[in-house]
């Protein structure tokens, strides 16, 4: 059986998940400028609630695969992708009935393009944030998308300033925008050969008017994060306090991992971006090890714990 989620927080929902949330002593903040992110820590420990008695979520005219799935933060949309190993990986979306039923709607207007196009997320302020490997190549090297949504479709999409390292093998992919619009949270991956990134870390950008700047402490913050495995699918609470991710362990990292090959020419960069969407044709490893010594294991539900 295909594993149908790979993360999940207050606004994404699942019927078969484990995650690791990382429950954060101080609120988070994000600065562009590189200044302390985690707020002083109070006398006492903070009490997170547990995931438990996970519920199957029905979507009334849909029958397909439902992968990546996204709830926007009025609750009234789901967001979803079908099956990343189809030719062509298109959005799609329903509206709410109950918190576990959901009316098939359609694809979502203005988003879909020839390759992947997945893995979306949207702020309070309905801007919609996905994936796309569309035009992936110089100069750009870009693959995280933005636009308006509104009554099923989206508009004014463009490329997100400011994330991409504009480098060939460099693929940024499982971006996921907070509540309020004002930190990004996307993964860096590095292919060099084979369909499985030779690294992949998890990142932080602050928006600055109309682009996001990368924090230059972002590597610190996510220090208990970003271990020696792939690190991917990331997602914060509404209170910005938990953080959710699953991610490869190094055993399995080992056994998946291609073989380095030499850089390939700017002609073939393109390819590239299509080993991003096979890389998720592997159902995925996950951590078994504990973040921290507060971190806990649980197991998805289709409700909000806050």
């Amino acid at each position: 059986m295909e594993v149908a989620v790979k993360m999940l927080s207050t606004r994404r929902i699942s019927t078969i998940a484990m995650i690791w949330p990382l429950p954060l002593s101080g609120t988070l903040n994000a600065y562009p400028g590189g200044s302390p992110v985690i707020a002083e820590k109070p006398d006492s420990k903070p009490t997170f609630g547990v995931f438990a008695n996970p519920q199957p979520v029905t979507i009334v005219g849909y029958s397909q695969d439902a992968m990546e799935p996204f709830i926007s933060p009025d609750g009234n949309y789901l967001f979803f992708n079908d099956s990343n190993s189809a030719p062509n990986t298109n959005l799609y979306y329903a509206t709410r009935v109950d918190d576990v039923t959901f009316q098939f709607q359609g694809e979502i207007g203005g988003v879909n393009a020839t390759g992947l196009n997945a893995v979306a997320s949207m702020d309070s302020s309905d801007t919609f944030y996905f994936v796309s490997t569309r035009n992936y190549g110089p100069p750009a090297f870009a693959t995280i998308y933005w636009g308006t949504f509104s009554n099923g479709s989206v508009s004014n999409v463009a490329l997100v300033p400011g994330i991409s390292k504009e480098k060939a093998g460099d693929i940024n992919f499982d971006q996921c925008i907070s509540p309020d619009g004002s930190t990004l949270y996307f993964v860096d991956g590095v292919f060099n050969g084979g369909s499985v990134p030779q690294r992949a870390s998890i990142v932080i950008a602050h928006r600055d008017g109309d682009h996001f700047v990368r924090l230059k402490n972002s590597a610190e913050i996510m220090r208990k994060i970003n271990t020696h495995a792939l690190n991917y699918a990331p997602d914060i609470s509404a209170s910005g306090r938990e953080f959710f991710s699953p991610g490869l362990t190094e055993h399995c990292l080992q056994s998946t991992r291609q073989p380095v090959q030499k850089p390939r020419s700017h002609s073939e960069n393109r390819s590239r971006s299509k080993r991003l969407q096979d890389s998720r044709k592997r159902p995925p490893c996950r951590r078994t090890r504990s973040l921290s010594t507060t971190t806990k294991t649980s197991a998805g539900r289709s409700s909000s714990i806050e």
